[in-house]
């Protein structure tokens, strides 16, 4: 399973959150056998402030990294978090990040199915996440449709495909964080890797449109950010499934 950590930094640290979760926080984790037995996949994304012109979506206010880790599901988180060299060492540190540089505890996303919908070849570091929620009239199945319909599109949109070199459905499961003030769940993450900004800009309102019918406005986020890789196994998708071929 895969879990994403929606990390909120207090007003003026996500430079000092950013360098200590990359200098303290991440090494100390992989040096702790446990860590580095149950974890499959980790990275930490950076939020971007600039191209804001690709964002279909509101940004998260104060939202300074997500990062995106694949353990053994609730098993293996609740494996690291009986490990005693977890709780004697990074869960303290967690703790300090929470009270000293984040506004409390991460929120966190669990996904209980990625679905890759293509990819084009070599992509940058530049990667966005979007965050939705479904409309409050639309049902969960009908939510998927719609965004199975939307993935159909996008893989066989010749001006999609030349502005985006990837492209990743996550479904979101149980256990996870909700942002704004409804109480519901996020449904999906779509998670693209721009090929070309300024070709995404021309479809930002096309796709806006399309998201209307199913998401909720509101509810709904897009995050842009640097994709940093710290462990994983990286394939055709990154780490992530290698049943879609290149199409």
């Amino acid at each position: 399973m895969m879990f994403k950590d929606l990390l909120l930094s207090r007003s003026g640290t996500p430079a000092e959150l950013r360098k200590h979760m990359e200098d303290v926080h991440i090494p100390m984790g992989l040096s702790i056998p446990a860590v580095a037995r149950e974890m499959q996949r980790y990275t930490l994304n950076h939020v971007e402030g600039s191209p804001v012109a690709i964002a279909i979506h509101p940004p998260i206010d104060r939202l300074s990294t997500i990062v995106e880790h694949v353990c053994g599901g609730w098993e293996g988180l609740t494996r690291l978090g009986q490990d005693p060299d977890f709780q004697e060492k990074l869960l303290p540190d967690e703790q300090y990040m929470s009270t000293h540089l984040m506004d409390g505890q991460a929120e966190f996303v669990a996904i209980d199915e990625e679905q890759p919908i293509f990819t084009s070849g070599d992509v940058g570091t530049l990667r966005v996440f979007d965050l939705l929620r479904r409309s409050a009239s639309v049902s969960r199945e009908q939510f998927l449709r719609q965004l199975e319909a939307e993935g159909a599109w996008a893989k066989t949109d010749d001006r999609y495909r030349a502005a985006v070199g990837q492209r990743v459905h996550s479904i979101v499961g149980e256990g996870t964080a909700s942002y704004g003030e409804a109480a519901e769940p996020f449904d999906a993450v779509v998670e693209t890797w721009p090929a070309d900004l300024h070709r995404l800009e021309d479809l930002v309102d096309e796709l806006r449109s399309r998201r209307s019918a199913y998401c909720d406005p509101a509810g709904s986020f897009t995050v842009v950010t640097e994709e940093r890789w710290f462990y994983g196994e990286v394939g055709p998708f990154g780490p992530r499934a290698e049943s879609a071929g290149r199409s």
